[in-house]
């Protein structure tokens, strides 16, 4: 999993700055500092890894709701010589066995992409005459240069426990090759030493072995090329040669013992080089897919949700996804129910039922009642284009019944107070941007969750109750990571407060330590934003000064 992520030159953020990522990690700070750019960060790297474009405008999993607007846009300053560096630390999982296995049994690797904007020379087509007089035209190189259309990545480092393993480098366009291996790491000594163990005949290796070893590496290390089809390298360029050799173990003869360990480290090293490239490969892709994101403005779905055609692109970033999810899980839909009924929390009196059109003459009936009230709206010269989409999506639920003959399950919002169905279209705005934020908490599992402004539109009561929701999610059986942009205190304040409940032993849903939240602030400098990891103690409070006049007000949630 992902414990943290480091980023330069990217957007709002200059110099490398780092962001610890936890069950609940809070990100704030005043407006404009640069706090959505981080999560902007992790949807480019999804997006990159997915796809392989680095020339990002709209992401894979943010839709219209993040446009970074190509390189020139997104990077810092909009400065093309600038590099940018993204980073992360993974903790591997035991499941990682072989990877672990590799690495000494390390869980802590960091992996690191540089991306820039080459330089080509400009070339000018000059007329010439050779020998025999005849006019030929030629490519001349002038000395000036200017940057081509599409970044690069031009470097990747793996560094094991804080200390850089191997580096690869530019080689050509989707293709890296090895630069340095650190020979003085503990982990490449361990390597060399497995191979001439399992792969000669050699019973104790020695000094000389790890030296001859090396020699041979060096010589033949520009060799060793990956293939980087999108954000960071996955696997090794094979040669014919690299093709024909077999695996087996080599004798080694007294007089030949540096020749015979080298042919080991020759056939074995790539492969293993190979192995940690595309486990770490396969260990950030599955992190990345995993992420989930929320924008801050959740748009309202059509009124007939069992017919939408298509999931745009803010399906999941827009948060069309809830109402989806509501429709189909009993589960999740009972929960929200009991926010939406609860006097602590939505306090509303409506209630999400589904109503099933299991005939056509269900759905006809419905069509006929309809197209009566339009006609009476028509007549009396009430437009309501409202109910003219109801009148469409119910003659495209007989298209559908008549095609399919299926059972349609169609959601609506009950009005207890007088037991009438009304859309989600005919409430509050305010209920419309939570449900996306309770749906994401409750249907996810293991998932790393960004929601930018999880308490827009909704009052400061309620806003604290999401705090609970966030500690459910990440410390109950769900097991989810949420990245949080938030200008609410009172979110923080709820959190701390649980903090604080846990560490006096009260009777909390879920215990909460300071190990279990990243707190940081965003401060905006002339040289780019900052970030600035805040300390929280057993009692909830936070250790360090807070910048900017934050948390001086209301502190009945902590005492």
């Amino acid at each position: 999993m992902i414990s943290s992520i480091a980023i330069e030159n990217f957007k709002a953020f200059g110099k490398k700055q780092i962001l610890p990522i936890k069950p609940i990690t809070l990100i704030f700070g005043p407006n404009s500092s640069g706090k959505s750019s981080i999560i902007h960060s992790l949807l480019f790297s999804q997006h990159a890894l997915k796809t392989g474009e680095l020339d990002v405008f709209l992401t894979f999993g943010g839709g219209t709701s993040v446009d970074l607007g190509g390189f020139k846009q997104y990077i810092f300053k909009g400065n093309p010589d600038n590099l940018l560096t993204w980073s992360a630390t993974l903790q591997l999982s035991n499941d990682q066995r072989r990877l672990r296995e590799l690495l000494s049994n390390s869980d802590q690797i960091e992996v690191t992409s540089t991306i820039r904007l080459p330089k080509e020379e400009i070339k000018e087509r000059v007329t010439s005459y050779n020998a025999k007089k005849t006019e030929q035209t030629i490519e001349v190189p002038t000395g000036e240069y200017r940057y081509a259309e599409t970044p690069v990545i031009t470097s990747y480092s793996i560094a094991i426990d804080g200390k850089e393993l191997f580096s690869m480098g530019f080689r050509e366009e989707k293709i890296l090759r090895i630069e340095r291996l650190n020979f003085d790491h503990p982990v490449l000594k361990d390597l060399l030493k497995n191979i001439i163990e399992g792969g000669t005949t050699l019973q104790k290796v020695q000094d000389s072995d790890i030296n001859i070893s090396e020699k041979i590496i060096r010589k033949s290390l520009t060799r060793y090329r990956f293939r980087c089809d999108h954000f960071i390298p996955n696997e090794l360029i094979k040669t014919d040669e690299d093709m024909k050799k077999q695996s087996f173990i080599y004798p080694v003869s007294q007089g030949t013992r540096d020749d015979d360990v080298g042919k080991a480290i020759e056939l074995f090293l790539p492969r293993i080089l190979n192995d940690i490239v595309s486990g770490i490969w396969n260990e950030l892709s599955q992190n990345l897919t995993n992420l989930e994101y929320l924008g801050p403005l959740r748009s309202y779905p059509p009124r007939h949700l069992a017919f939408t055609e298509s999931e745009d692109h803010n399906w999941r970033a827009g948060g069309g996804f809830a109402w989806d999810i509501l429709r189909k899980d009993q589960s999740v839909r009972d929960k929200i129910n009991e926010w939406l009924g609860n006097k602590d929390r939505l306090k509303t009196p409506y209630r999400l039922e589904i109503k099933d059109f299991s005939s056509l003459e269900e759905i006809t009936s419905e069509y006929h009642d309809k197209i009566e009230e339009f006609e009476n709206k028509f007549t009396t010269e009430e437009y309501d284009w409202d109910l003219f989409g109801e009148l469409y999506g119910l003659k495209y639920r007989m298209e559908q019944w008549a095609k399919n003959k299926s059972i349609i399950r169609e959601l609506y919002l009950k009005d207890l107070r007088t037991d009438t169905a009304v859309s989600h279209r005919d409430v509050g705005i305010g209920i419309s941007q939570i449900i996306p934020v309770l749906v994401s908490a409750y249907a996810n599992k293991m998932k790393m969750i960004a929601i930018e402004q999880p308490e827009i539109h909704v009052h400061p009561g309620l806003q604290a109750e999401l705090g609970d929701l966030f500690i459910e999610s990440a410390l109950g059986e769900n097991s989810n990571k949420f990245i949080l942009e938030t200008h609410s205190e009172h979110i923080i304040l709820r959190i701390l407060r649980r903090i604080r409940e846990t560490s006096l032993g009260k009777d909390v849903s879920y215990k909460i330590k300071p190990s279990d939240i990243s707190l940081v602030f965003i401060d905006s400098t002339k040289n780019g934003a900052v970030i600035k990891a805040l300390r929280v103690d057993e009692k909830g409070r936070i250790i360090d000064k807070v910048p900017g006049g934050f948390f001086e007000e209301d502190f009945e949630e902590l005492f």
